[in-house]
């Protein structure tokens, strides 16, 4: 190749990979406008197949980032769990199972549901696009050199990393199926695509096969799955079990008389376990456990798995029901391990890894996506916020801190879970607490993760970013997500979740309680905390750039108990109701926590479900990816200065 075919650029943040991790780094670059780009080895996105199941946090998070109600279309609920066992006779029984609870309800409206990745990214790629049009995944690319100069890393302004692109060519970004005699392609067969991914079936790359390019970055986020490249330059390794696991998995339209052939299954056969899972589309989802290997370094001869063994297998484990199928939308095999990365970044901070670069386990928990998702939510907005000139650098050290105990935390539960699907001596030596997969057992397993593997706890440790003193209440903690509520608009009456009126669009949010402000001693101390944030010398003043909008780095919002035929917006202060010349009154910041008869989820309850005085209110602090940062009194103003003085950049 001739020296001049080689091209140098800038970029404040490079993004290696465009998976769910990568993708939603990617959403937190457009949302605050960040110089970034986003690469991707692969000549396409990915359109079947692949990670399947989203989880309650995951979903409140894309509800938060306006695409939920395109998953509440497409996906296909898990409604209950059913467990089979052998009965004995060299049959199946069904032993039992799982529901989801009121309780499960009561901390969150979305239930588990199975939808295909290429859908989840297809979502997240119009979100980005919607936010900022030039930021678009360059396929068939690849970095090929990763250095970073130490010195020039001490300068925030500096852009100490040098990258060295290559665009690849046809082949190398689009490989053929490497196995597989059944005509079924794996992964990227493409038979009832949706409309809106026709386009991406066409190779976006646009640079010329193989050009290479030299670019000099701020920040890089790795996000290029298990074997991760980023991970590898930076000499992490990956800790954790011995033993690999061998899983094959299939979507099929199943042809079978198994009575819950549309229900969540954990089948443990004589034979084998299957899990069953419910896909969109009438597809099936089977998990199978093949066997293992004591040599993690040593990969699997896929010529011997391919989608005839799977399938005899499969009716070997159903058995004395009949399975067979004649629509195959995608299958594969996985070999995988428990393991967690050593580290989540160089020591500089300017590198991090994310998603399956950060862990590894088996497909079983439903889980890892989720995970990968809120990795990239956890370290791109904290990239971003930093790369825009918002936030200082320290910010930057509690995304391992908030992270890392959440990749161990999975591997445990992955472990646990899965074991209970293994033959007993397998599962054993997976686990030294396995259990034999029965009703009682998966009861057990799920009431130990359930909180974890929802999202319901974050647990996020006292930093920068977590304020923790001796005040909070018991639903609203910091270092934790905002409990969901469904709420009332003060203006019009209109009804709507807490994740979809505190958006995920880069901004921080003083939401104030602001309790039974009918009463007026209540709403003089609303008046009296919303003057000291707007006055002169106040948090929003200091924080937010003079020709901005007031609103633009910290959103103030105000939720009440009063009866709101008592009040009106003209009764609250200003910042609650601020005029724009062209677009009038924001009549979307005052709301109210009032029953409404024919809503049962507008229950007026929220107050006592957070645990919050009806009288007195309080005032909290919500971070841009929807936790709880800081929680006070009306009257802690001060100490609500001092936190916003550790995460946001006084402007000048």
């Amino acid at each position: 190749m001739h020296p001049t075919d080689v091209s140098e650029s800038q970029t404040d943040v490079l993004i290696i990979g465009a998976g769910p991790a990568g993708l939603t780094a990617a959403y937190w670059m457009a949302q605050y406008g960040v110089n970034a780009r986003i690469i991707d080895k692969r000549g396409t996105k990915i359109f079947n197949g692949q990670a399947d199941g989203l989880r309650a946090r995951t979903r409140e998070l894309f509800d938060s980032m306006g695409i939920e109600d395109r998953v509440e279309r497409e996906s296909k609920t898990s409604w209950e769990f059913r467990v089979w066992n052998p009965d004995g006779k060299g049959g199946l029984e069904r032993t039992g199972g799982l529901g989801f609870t009121k309780e499960a309800y009561a901390k969150s409206r979305f239930f588990i549901c199975g939808l295909n990745q290429g859908r989840i990214e297809r979502f997240l790629l119009d979100s980005i696009k919607e936010a900022k049009p030039d930021l678009e995944v360059e396929r068939g690319v690849i970095a090929e050199t990763l250095e970073c100069d130490e010195k020039l890393a001490a300068d925030p302004e500096a852009y100490p990393i040098t990258v060295k692109l290559r665009t690849l060519s046809e082949e190398e970004a689009n490989p053929s199926p490497a196995y597989g005699s059944s005509g079924v392609r794996d992964g990227l067969f493409r038979s009832n695509l949706s409309p809106d991914d026709w386009e991406d079936l066409i190779n976006k790359s646009k640079a010329k096969e193989g050009k290479t390019e030299v670019v000099k970055a701020k920040y890089i986020i790795g996000c290029d799955g298990a074997h991760s490249w980023t991970r590898k330059q930076l000499g992490i390794k990956m800790e954790g079990a011995a033993t690999d696991f061998i899983w094959g998995v299939m979507d099929v339209v199943p042809i079978s008389n198994f009575p819950d052939m549309r229900q969540s299954c954990a089948i443990k056969g004589d034979t084998g376990t299957i899990l069953l899972v419910a896909r969109e589309r009438g597809l099936m989802r089977l998990y199978i456990p093949l066997t293992s290997t004591e040599d993690p370094t040593k990969r699997i001869d896929r010529s011997t798995i391919n989608l005839d063994m799977l399938k005899a297998t499969a009716q070997k484990i159903f058995h004395p029901y009949t399975f067979d199928f004649k629509i195959c939308d995608w299958w594969s095999a996985y070999q995988v391990g428990q393991r967690v990365a050593s580290a989540m970044s160089d020591p500089t901070e300017r590198i991090f890894i994310a998603g399956d670069a950060c862990h590894t386990h088996s497909p079983k928990v439903g889980a890892g996506m989720n995970i990968s998702i809120q990795d990239g939510y956890n370290i791109g907005w904290k990239v971003a916020s930093v790369a825009a000139g918002l936030s200082p650098p320290t910010l930057l050290s509690t995304y391992a801190l908030e992270r890392h105990p959440i990749a161990e935390k999975l591997a445990e539960f992955d472990r646990n879970w899965s074991s209970l699907f293994l033959p007993k001596g397998v599962a054993t030596a997976a686990n030294d607490k396995a259990e034999d997969g029965t009703v009682a057992d998966f009861n057990t397993t799920n009431a130990r993760y359930e909180d974890f593997g929802q999202g319901f706890v974050l647990d996020y440790p006292t930093s920068v970013v977590v304020h923790r003193w001796n005040k909070s209440a018991p639903l609203l903690l910091p270092g934790e997500r905002f409990w969901p509520a469904k709420l009332t608009s003060q203006s019009d009456g209109e009804r709507q979740w807490s994740t979809g009126i505190m958006r995920s669009d880069g901004r921080w949010r003083v939401v104030v309680l602001a309790a039974d402000v009918a009463v007026p001693e209540q709403m003089a101390r609303v008046q009296a905390l919303c003057g000291k944030l707007d006055g002169e010398k106040g948090v929003i003043r200091r924080f937010t750039p003079a020709e901005g909008n007031k609103d633009a780095v910290i959103d103030v919002l105000a939720v009440h108990s009063a009866d709101r035929s008592a009040v009106d917006i003209f009764d609250f202060p200003e910042i609650l109701r601020p005029e724009d010349e062209m677009r009038g009154l924001d009549y979307h910041k005052i709301w109210v926590d009032e029953a409404f008869e024919f809503d049962q989820d507008c229950d007026g309850k929220a107050y006592d479900k957070w645990g919050v005085d009806r009288s007195k209110g309080a005032v909290l602090v919500m971070r841009p990816d929807q936790c709880i940062g800081w929680y006070g009194d009306l009257e802690d103003v001060a100490e609500m200065e001092k936190y916003f003085e550790g995460v946001l950049k006084v402007r000048v």
